[in-house]
């Protein structure tokens, strides 16, 4: 008989409620809740670096109209999170009545089932607005007829409120029937909608019927997959699917069994009562929860079938990273030994050097010690400014402080990383993480009359010396009084020539709706600004929009850049990735030379086959919407990423770069059998970089061209024989401009006429 404890859980939807008389009253209570008070909103902060969805027409907040699904009774959760919405079509007009729909997909402390949906109306502004929500994560979707458009948020206390912009575009459903192993339908099978090009992630939940048929509406053209579960089945997933194809058939069957043995690393000695999960690779809220028996032994049925990832929070044994991956297939038995040692603890305090204070809510990371530094934990500070990290791997780790609450005073590079060798069982206590604090540019937005702005964006911009282009930018959001503040602003010092060094330097400006600031350079900022003024001006502003297709005509997936002639790389920060429709979108743009660039969205968070597809010029307040972009398919180089043990490695970022022209092109992700394939290439001569050195600071180069399936694997000899190529700087005889290459670049051959 298994002894093993066992213990399944699951992520559940969320249901509405009938709209109930008493709405509009409450709406007009909780509008004067949000907007009525005379308190200052503490403004929403970015870390450097991390972009905040906002819409680009940010309204002002007496705009936003919020009319609940039902009036919250006192079983809802509620909180101080808000949601503002604004609908616009293709071409970036506001879309007046479109039907907005608010549903949980998790809230803080709460399995999110006691949180209604919420509905909504946009104003003639195409606006709405969701108030009084917890912590947590949302699927926000609008809909108009047979449009519609939809995307995921999460509110926390650092970002409390959320503009967010929605684009219709055409819409649709997908329908089936789920059936059990002998044809017969299954009720109340729970059916999860996941959105494959963001994760996946969890767009929408429903039941199937009595007769088992199920049906999805509403949803933006992309690629989906549905996962199902239900008692006395193995939780499934579907192929991916496309809106508008054929009903889809779920046949929910056993699963399989995995049996499993837990030992003392380095020796056959089994090791009771240690907990681990066991995660299905490609699953969302999938998680089996078991405890090894006396003879360190467990066993579970109803496994979903496919690779499963077994991660461990026990706080006495913490589990070896580099044997964590079992296959499990339908209606077959698998068996797995995993290996254990003693977990160690590290904990300590993060607090301001000069007072002594502690800081509640920084963040401590800790990464090893396997020695690729996949191994990774974190905690936040509690009120006492102190941190614990328990169920460490013993090694070689890194501890260091990534994170502060914004919005914070205090610069995370004034405290260094530490480095802690970690002895089995062991307890480092007094692992302090002191901070000083970093400069700060803090202002005021206001319109032409000089009266504040509340809800303009903030941008801003670091660069380079001569450079033209920016390498990194911060978003902000103006309070009800118009200020602002972005916190640790810092610039370095940049060797432009051997020995000659030249600072970074900052832009700063401001918009809301059609209306714009001049934008404020910093050449040489070196202290903290208070009293900064962005004043706004109306400014005729342009639109680019247009259709992505692929060699056959068909609307594709891909990625569409917007940059500037004179920038130096091919993509920017402004990027736009296209639905199954095809269709992109640039908007606000001033009066300048443009460039478009092109990739294939290859459906793993990277890009393949970057090309220059179209330049134009536009003109104060134009609008160019019927541009048509054709991506080919290209070459495809794939390959495997294997450790020295021969272990394939999951989440590796091999790069191409372009011998020819000594320039990145593509790259790819590997998946859990550490497989990679890298798609789009145009050029013939690769270089397979990894993305970074690792933690010995090794680096390498693979040589390989399209077609090619190279087999890479990480042993010393592996990194003496493909040191990577340095990259020099020369200059190219046609244009006399300073360019990149490989050290083994070898100029062409000019033709001399006699």
């Amino acid at each position: 008989m298994n002894s093993s404890r066992t213990k399944r859980s699951s992520s559940r939807g969320v249901f509405g409620f009938a709209v109930g008389l008493t709405a509009l009253l409450i709406a007009a209570v909780i509008a004067y809740a949000i907007f009525g008070r005379g308190e200052t909103t503490p403004p929403i902060v970015t870390e450097p670096g991390e972009l905040l969805v906002v819409s680009e027409h940010p309204a002002e907040a007496s705009d936003f109209v919020e009319v609940p699904h039902q009036a919250p009774d006192t079983a809802r959760p509620l909180g101080e999170g808000i949601v503002d919405v604004r609908v616009v079509d293709g071409v970036g007009q506001p879309v007046a009545d479109a039907v907005l729909r608010l549903e949980c997909q998790a809230v803080e402390g709460d399995d999110g089932d006691r949180l209604p949906l919420l509905d909504a109306t946009t104003d003639s502004a195409g606006t709405g607005s969701f108030g009084q929500l917890p912590w947590g994560r949302y699927s926000v979707s609008a809909t108009v007829g047979d449009e519609a458009g939809r995307e995921n948020v999460t509110l926390r206390e650092e970002r409390p409120r959320i503009l967010l912009e929605l684009i219709l575009a055409p819409s649709g459903g997908i329908d089936g029937i789920v059936l059990d192993g002998e044809g017969t339908p299954l009720a109340d099978v729970t059916l999860t909608m996941l959105n494959v090009a963001t994760g996946p992630d969890k767009i929408t939940t429903t039941q199937s019927q009595e007769d088992g048929t199920f049906l999805f509406s509403d949803l933006p053209l992309g690629r989906y997959q549905i996962q199902s579960e239900a008692a006395g089945f193995a939780a499934g997933l579907t192929e991916i699917l496309e809106i508008g194809g054929k009903a889809v058939t779920i046949v929910m069957g056993p699963g399989g069994q995995l049996a499993g043995k837990i030992h003392q690393l380095g020796t056959s000695t089994p090791v009771a009562d240690v907990s681990v999960h066991i995660e299905g690779n490609g699953y969302v809220g999938i998680d089996y929860e078991v405890v090894s028996d006396e003879a360190g032994a467990f066993q579970l049925e109803h496994v979903a079938p496919g690779v499963l990832v077994v991660t461990s929070d026990d706080k006495t044994y913490a589990l070896n990273p580099s044997r964590n991956v079992v296959s499990v297939e339908m209606d077959q038995a698998a068996s797995t030994t995993l290996y254990v040692e003693a977990a160690g603890t590290v904990s300590g305090r993060v607090f301001e050097a000069d007072s002594g204070a502690p800081i509640a809510g920084a963040v401590i990371s800790i990464s090893g010690p396997d020695n690729l530094g996949r191994f990774w934990n974190s905690q936040p500070t509690d009120e006492e400014g102190r941190y614990q990290l328990t169920s460490l791997m013993p090694g070689p780790l890194t501890a260091r402080l990534s994170k502060m609450p914004p919005p914070s005073e205090f610069s995370i590079a004034s405290s260094p990383t530490q480095l802690i060798d970690l002895q089995p069982g062991e307890a480092k206590a007094d692992v302090d993480f002191p901070v000083d604090p970093g400069q700060s540019i803090c202002g005021t937005v206001v319109d032409s009359a000089g009266l504040p702005v509340a809800m303009a964006r903030v941008v801003l911009m670091k660069y380079r010396p001569r450079e033209e282009s920016a390498f990194d930018r911060t978003i902000t959001i103006t309070d009800r009084d118009g200020r602002f503040c972005i916190y640790n602003v810092a610039v370095t010092m940049v060797e432009v020539e051997p020995d000659v060094f030249e600072p970074e330097f900052l832009t700063l400006e401001a918009s809301f709706h059609e209306q714009r600031s001049e934008p404020i350079t910093f050449p040489n900022y070196s202290e903290s600004l208070s009293d900064v003024t962005l004043k706004l001006a109306p400014s005729a502003t342009g639109v680019i929009a247009g259709l992505v297709v692929d060699d056959h005509g068909v609307p594709a997936h891909a990625t569409v850049s917007l940059r500037h002639p004179y920038m130096t790389s091919g993509f920017s920060a402004r990027s736009y990735h296209t639905e199954s429709d095809g269709h992109f979108l640039f908007q606000h743009l001033d009066a300048e030379d443009y460039e478009i660039w092109l990739a294939v969205d290859n459906g793993t968070g990277y890009n393949g086959g970057k090309k220059l597809a179209h330049s134009l010029t536009l003109g104060p307040g134009e609008r160019k919407l019927d541009l048509r972009l054709v991506v080919r398919e290209g070459g495809v180089i794939t390959g495997t990423v294997r450790d020295a043990d021969g272990n394939p490695i999951q989440g590796f970022d091999v790069e191409a770069w372009d011998m020819d022209i000594g320039d990145y092109e593509s790259s790819a992700k590997t998946d859990i059998e550490g497989h990679f394939e890298i798609t789009s290439l145009n050029g013939t001569r690769y270089d397979l970089h990894p993305d970074g050195a690792d933690d010995q600071g090794r680096y390498w180069g693979v040589p390989a061209k399209p077609g090619d399936d190279v087999d890479i694997v990480l042993t010393p000899d592996f990194y003496e024989r493909y040191k990577a190529k340095t990259m020099i700087w020369i200059i190219d005889p046609e244009t006399g401009e300073e360019v990149t290459v490989f050290e083994d670049y070898v100029p062409p051959v000019q033709e001399v006429s006699e």
